[in-house]
């Protein structure tokens, strides 16, 4: 029999105001992607403010407010 391997990452963040989610899912989406990178040996700078945008936050946060949107 198989032994499942790697890790699981339950993340909780509470955010103020409900409009704030979306934006602090696409950070939380880049930090992971940054986080996924380094784990797999390659070297990576962290992502934040307005550099994020270069790494496609907009887009990310476009998205997951059709997402949450969606829910309502």
């Amino acid at each position: 029999m198989a032994v499942p391997t790697g890790t699981e990452l339950t993340l909780q963040h509470t955010v103020a105001q409900p409009d704030d989610a979306a934006s602090t899912a696409a950070g939380w989406h880049l930090c992971l992607a940054v986080a996924e990178e380094l784990l797999g040996g390659r070297q990576v700078g962290p992502i934040i403010g307005r550099a994020a945008l270069d790494h496609g936050w907009q887009q990310l946060r476009d998205e997951y407010q059709t997402n949450l949107d969606s829910r309502r």
